[in-house]
């Protein structure tokens, strides 16, 4: 009897360590539904397990409701959208889909669902192994079987206690979103809109707050800040409001379109595709998609982004008369969920240029997502253990050495006492 509770408390322990490991490996479904009706479909049907949920869903063609059913009831509603980004904590492992009503007919539906975290029930049922493997051995040990029993009802009561249900994040660009970016001017330099240039040490910061939107169209509320950082060069400092398409990314001043922003990408390009990332009334800027990979952020943890390469080139004038000739080849990172602009030479844009008057920024080193309340996604950590495993073992290889050393020393000095 108690050797099959040390078997089952083994048992139990390994599932348990099993399905934390398991925990920090996500799994991602992206797909697109091609719909052309306006009748009522599911999607994403199959067993979702106990892990929290990361929604990336857009409606093409026209809006709909959508529904998340699971366990046969309806866990969350969105109403009357052409998309959303949402996270939502599934409580246990049951049959689960979205439901898309409709209002008009619709062409397609792009799903990206990302699983991740820790599988709740394997938890559970792990624990519960151990429990009844613990009261297995005690029964061995002493004759009150009945305690025993209640005990078991006990803890398994304790155990399977109501978990919360969901949380929300707000979507993709509706009003309130914000997102400030910081970077740094290192002996590089402004090219201000009239081709002077100016040299100096600057921190640079980027803010920008959707205040309010309407069919399509956001007004922002911008912040660009060069804090001097030598007392010498000049601090500057802009605060104005622009329009903002969504769909196009076209960015208007005052009535007047001015260019197309780089700030975000509202269709994520595939690799080796040629887009326009920056455009104003003199010239454009036309990136190529390097790759899609995943790096380390600021805030965010390890995201996959897209990559994007580009260059640019022009010719400046300094305050004294001199011309010099600017030119640099860089790149724009961009989150895979989102589309928003994590990190990169973000150096030139039609925002700068009306409200700033920078036609270019050269950045050392490149200017980086430090905060937001868009729901960027959750982080890679399986990538981040492997990186961290890497670390360690490099410790390893590097301090080996000196150890051995250190223990032969230790075994002579021990023998040369005796």
């Amino acid at each position: 009897m108690k050797s099959i509770g040390v078997i089952l408390i083994a048992f139990g322990i390994g599932i348990i360590i099993a399905g934390i490991l398991r925990g920090y490996v996500s799994d991602t479904i992206s797909l697109d539904s091609y719909v052309e009706s306006s009748r009522p479909v599911k999607i994403l049907e199959g067993i979702w397990s106990p892990r929290k949920v990361y929604l990336n869903i857009k409606v093409y063609g026209g809006r709909a409701d959508i529904l998340l059913y699971s366990n046969g009831a309806v866990l969350k509603i969105w109403n009357n959208t052409v998309g959303f980004i949402d996270r939502v904590d599934i409580a246990s492992r049951s049959y689960s889909y979205l439901l898309i009503i409709p209002h008009t007919k619709i062409n397609r539906i792009s799903q990206k669902v990302t699983f991740y975290g820790i599988e709740k029930d394997v938890l559970v049922n792990g624990f519960v192994i151990i429990i009844l493997g613990i009261v297995i051995y005690i029964i061995g040990c002493v004759r009150r079987k009945e305690l025993l029993i209640i005990l078991i009802i006990l803890f398994s009561s304790v155990i399977l206690l109501k978990m919360d249900k969901s949380y929300a994040i707000p979507n993709w660009f509706n009003r309130g979103v914000y997102a400030k970016y910081k970077g740094r001017i290192e002996g590089e330099v402004l090219l201000l809109y009239n081709d002077t240039v100016i040299s100096g040490n600057w921190e640079v910061y980027i803010y920008w707050r959707c205040i309010e939107i309407n069919n399509g169209m956001a007004k922002l509320f911008i912040n660009i800040t060069s804090r001097s950082l030598d007392n010498i060069s000049p601090t500057l400092s802009y605060i104005d409001y622009i329009l903002l398409n969504i769909s196009s990314r076209k960015v208007f001043y005052r009535g007047r379109e001015i260019g197309i922003t780089s700030m975000f990408l509202e269709e994520l390009p595939r690799e080796n595709q040629k887009i326009t990332l920056i455009k104003t009334e003199n010239y454009e800027v036309i990136g190529t998609v390097d790759k899609i990979r995943i790096i380390p952020t600021y805030n965010f943890g390890f995201q996959k982004v897209v990559d994007v390469r580009f260059n640019i080139s022009t010719t400046g004038t300094f305050i004294n008369g001199s011309k010099i000739k600017l030119g640099f080849i860089d790149r724009l990172e961009y989150d895979t969920d989102t589309g928003i602009l994590l990190k990169g030479g973000w150096t030139s844009d039609p925002i700068f240029l009306i409200i700033a008057g920078i036609k270019m920024m050269f950045l050392t080193p490149n200017i980086y997502l430090e905060k937001t309340n868009v729901d960027i996604g959750p982080s890679d950590t399986a990538i981040e253990i492997q990186i961290w495993l890497g670390r360690i073992l490099f410790i390893l290889v590097i301090i080996s050495p000196i150890i051995f050393v250190g223990y032969i020393i230790y075994k002579r000095l021990k023998s040369k006492v005796r």
